[in-house]
C-alpha cells in the first residue's frame, strides 16, 4: 500500500509517469547519467515523449528508434517501465499479449493491484520479494529496505514512513 501511495503520488489511483519536465535542470537531477549538462537536457523541457524515448529507449527491452520508451513508460500504481517488464507481467497475469499491446490496461485498478501484488510476492520487479525484507512485525527499517523491491531509490525513509501509518491503520481495523 505504501508502494502505492509513494508511486502515485498519494492517490493511490493507477496513473501514468508524468515525464512533462518544466526545467532542464530538474531532468538533469532526476537522469544525471543521461544528461551530463544542462545544455544536454534542454531539448527535453516539456517533451515528455520525446524524454521518454531518450532516457527509456535501447534498454529494459525497449527498442531503439522506436516510441517503445514512450509507449512502456511508468504505468499503475507500481509504475512498471519498459516493453521487457511488461511482456513479463503479461505472461504473469496471463493476459495473453494485451498489456504490451495496450500498456493502458495497467491503469484499469483490477491489473494494476495483480501487477503491484504479483510483483512484490515473486520478486519481479527487482528480484527482491515482499518475505525477503518483512516479519511479521514489522519494523520501519524492514519497510525502509522493502523499497528495493520496486526501486533501489533513496526513497526507502518516505515509503516506510507511509507503510507504518498504514500498517497501524489495518492493526486499528482488526486486520489480520
Amino acid at each position: 500500500m505504501a508502494t502505492a501511495f509513494h508511486e502515485t503520488g498519494g492517490s493511490m489511483a493507477p496513473n501514468v509517469e508524468n515525464l512533462n519536465y518544466t526545467s532542464a535542470e530538474r531532468i538533469r537531477a532526476v537522469w544525471p547519467s543521461r544528461f551530463p549538462t544542462i545544455a544536454s537536457a534542454q531539448p527535453f523541457v516539456r517533451n515528455a515523449k520525446g524524454l521518454a524515448n531518450h532516457v527509456y529507449n535501447g534498454r529494459m527491452g525497449n527498442r531503439p528508434g522506436t516510441d517503445d520508451g514512450w509507449q512502456h513508460r511508468g504505468r499503475g500504481q507500481a509504475h512498471i517501465t519498459g516493453r521487457e517488464m511488461y511482456a513479463k507481467l503479461d505472461a504473469e497475469l496471463g493476459l495473453g499479449g494485451d498489456l504490451i499491446a495496450s500498456p493502458d490496461l495497467a491503469l484499469r485498478p483490477d491489473v494494476s493491484a495483480q501487477i503491484l501484488v504479483a510483483g512484490s510476492l515473486k520478486g519481479l520487479f527487482t528480484g527482491k520479494k515482499l518475505n525477503d525484507f518483512i516479519a511479521a512485525k514489522p519494523t520501519r527499517e524492514q519497510f525502509a529496505n522493502a523499497r528495493r523491491i520496486i526501486n533501489p531509490d533513496n526513497n526507502g525513509g518516505k515509503v516506510a514512513d507511509a507503510a507504518l501509518v498504514f500498517f497501524a491503520a489495518l492493526q486499528a481495523g482488526d486486520w489480520r
